[in-house]
């Protein structure tokens, strides 16, 4: 849409290149119509000026496909609360105590500062500035169009086991309903002789007592004599937690392997059914009543995991956790499996490459400071990584402790560490019952905020693609819960744990460092990293962007593809099968590699299909050269072509009487138009 401006000039140099219609040769009065959005300029380079001029300004908002924020907090809120999740109370925790604690602390820090935030910056700008999301975003590289359905699919593969995740958060809550937690004792159907709990122990043993205590059994001398039950023979057992044992075999009902399915667990799938029906009910509302849930559910978590903190490290055995998880052992910074789960952790985390954060970040107003935003998001997903490891190590330190058994040795229950860990700690508490119940709710919460974006984030840029689908949101969202529920059926089974390590282990790993590298080399090398920085200052200004541009342009153009490719080419030449105990089978391993190419696979193929259908009276170089251009529609997301900094928008009824200077300049070969000295005089 165009802006009717009445020039008090006698001429218009510029009027045939702004599209302007001229009028009869003796007017004095020229109507130049602006076809073309003029963003918001701090800085101008003067080559025709037109001042003073009064200007009559009728603006009304285009239609936006995607609603904004209601406030300028509600997207922070709702950032964090997608960044600040499950990644980090959950998945970060379990990479350090799977890669050897502090040593992953290493690389784990570098790939966030050199990789994760410029990239997490990357997206966000990109969003914000286009006002679109992962699929339509790609107008702006046509060729790359492929990125977006990478994204989708690499979302709808996360949520498929999130979702489970948050189910057995969802049990852990509804059975801590009662006067004594479920995973406090060894007394239980689904525990065996090698559940231990050193109370138990305690009370056989005593102070210069000659009994022993063996398989949940004490035997005094005779007893023990006559049973062959030596010290050493018990040195030799492993104990399991309680909480351990009530995971695998009354939560999960584990099998025997990943080809035991066992049978359905119809609590799981209730509980499965029941994160689903509570991300429906949210996303219902939109974008606005969401980004209200979050002021809680991206707050909360913080005061439960403070107070696990604080009592963990009151635990004895603590401190032997905590220089397990700041000291660092070298040696393991040469395994390739470090690095590669650093990174993708580092991405994860964030939530780089699945589409959230330029669906989040599209919603907002075009001149918010989304420098400001990505930094205050980046520490607090760093902080909030940092402080649940400091709880889950103290708390290793005291199991171990407890257990008399070596930090790495204390729980084998792999991606349900949080699952053990935790609930050891809330039987120490007072109150375990109110304590559990408060952490599985606060579990289920931070699940919740992220899939809400994961979900709204498929929702919104499928209805891009597909406009068919937004009439229909809420038949689509149904159809697509709906779809996954059944999809994830098979982690409900009791071979359910496997498969979800399959997915954790293949679906979010090195395939989102393959779809990072190349959303960097599209935007900062195709796209071009002068048009881009352009772009982001045109949203925030020069200052303080001008200060910090060399740190971003090193990492956009050198870090991220360096130490990307590194880390993968790292990966490729020492690869080695998934650790697993049992160890997973050849075909399961296969299986995991069809769902990582499933995501992968699709940007090759968009490109081949882009370059061989379309333009296809040009040659084969020519096509290339054109679908890396930006496309007609390509242009910010600016509200009736007219904005200042403060972000206020007029309607059609709203009349201004404006005084102010229009520069034209060309940039990087286009012809742009800057508003400055603007100076309202009157408002109706």
């Amino acid at each position: 849409m165009g802006d009717e401006i009445d020039l008090q000039v006698d001429d218009c140099p510029c009027c045939q290149q702004t599209g302007a219609e001229i009028p009869e040769e003796n007017s004095q009065k020229l109507v130049l119509q602006i076809d073309m959005p003029i963003p918001f300029h701090q800085h101008h380079v003067l080559q025709r000026k037109f001042s003073p001029l009064s200007l009559t300004l009728f603006e009304k908002e285009e239609p936006t496909e995607n609603p904004k924020w209601s406030g300028k907090l509600d997207f922070l809120a709702s950032c964090i609360g997608y960044s600040v999740g499950l990644g980090n109370m959950w998945r970060f925790p379990y990479l350090a105590y799977k890669n050897g604690g502090a040593i992953f602390f290493i690389p784990y820090l570098i790939m966030l500062v050199f990789v994760g935030w410029p990239l997490f910056f990357l997206e966000m700008s990109f969003g914000q500035y286009s006002g679109r999301t992962s699929i339509a975003i790609w107008s702006a590289c046509p060729i790359f169009e492929g990125i977006g359905y990478a994204m989708v699919i690499a979302s709808l593969l996360i949520t498929l086991y999130y979702n489970v995740l948050i189910g057995w958060g969802i049990f852990f809550l509804f059975d801590s309903f009662r006067s004594e937690v479920p995973f406090q004792f060894c007394n239980s159907t689904w525990n065996t002789e090698h559940c231990y709990r050193k109370e138990d122990d305690d009370a056989c043993t005593g102070e210069n007592s000659t009994n022993l205590f063996y398989n949940q059994t004490c035997f005094n001398e005779t007893e023990a004599l006559f049973h062959n039950v030596t010290q050493e023979l018990i040195n030799q057992i492993h104990r399991v937690l309680p909480s351990e044992e009530y995971f695998k075999y009354n939560v999960l009902g584990l099998s025997d392997g990943i080809s035991c399915w066992g049978e359905l667990r119809w609590e799981n799938a209730v509980c499965l059914g029941a994160s689903w029906t509570l991300m429906v009910i949210c996303l219902f509302k939109g974008i606005k009543t969401s980004g209200k849930i979050v002021y809680f559910t991206a707050t909360f978590p913080y005061l439960v995991l403070l107070a696990f903190l604080i009592r963990g490290l009151m635990l004895e055995g603590a401190l032997n956790g905590i220089k397990y998880y700041l000291i660092p052992d070298f040696k393991r910074l040469a395994d390739p499996n470090v690095w590669i789960d650093a990174a993708g952790q580092a991405l994860f985390s964030l939530g780089i490459a699945f589409g959230g954060l330029m669906s989040l970040s599209s919603y907002n107003r075009f001149h918010n400071n989304a420098l400001r935003d990505a930094v205050t998001i980046f520490f607090a997903d760093t902080f909030t990584s940092f402080l649940s490891g400091c709880a889950i190590f103290a708390i290793l330190g005291f199991l171990a402790h407890e257990t008399k058994q070596s930090i790495t040795d204390v729980i084998q229950a792999g991606s349900g560490l949080a699952f053990v860990a935790y609930p050891e700690v809330i039987v120490k508490m007072p109150l375990p019952a109110f304590w559990s119940v408060l952490f599985f709710f606060m579990l289920v919460t931070l699940g919740t905020d992220s899939v809400i974006a994961i979900l709204e984030t498929v929702s919104i840029t499928l209805s891009d693609r597909f406009p068919v689908l937004r009439t229909n949101k809420r038949y689509f969202l149904l159809g697509c819960s709906l779809l996954l529920f059944l999809l994830a059926l098979p982690l409900c089974t009791d071979a359910g744990l496997y498969w979800f390590t399959i997915l954790n282990d293949y679906a979010a790993s090195w395939t989102v460092l393959w779809i990072a590298l190349v959303e960097d080399i599209a935007v900062i090398f195709v796209y071009g990293i002068n048009r881009f920085c352009s772009d982001i200052e045109s949203m925030i200004g020069p200052n303080p962007w001008r200060k910090v541009t060399a740190y971003w342009k090193i990492c956009w153009l050198i870090s991220i593809p360096g130490l990307i490719t590194g880390v993968m080419v790292f990966y490729w030449a020492s690869y080695s099968r998934t650790p697993f105990e049992p160890a997973f089978p050849l075909w399961a391993e296969i299986v995991g590699w069809v769902f990582a190419l499933l995501t992968i696979a699709v940007i090759p193929a968009v490109i081949l299909y882009s370059i061989f259908t379309k333009n296809r009276h040009l040659r084969i170089f020519e096509r290339i050269t054109i679908l890396s251009w930006p496309t007609a529609d390509w242009k910010p997301a600016i509200a009736g072509g007219l904005s200042t900094a403060s972000d206020q928008s007029t309607t059609q009824e709203s009349v201004e009487t404006i005084e102010l200077t229009i520069t034209s300049s060309i940039r990087d070969g286009y012809l742009e138009n800057s508003v400055q000295n603007v100076q309202v005089t009157e408002h109706l």
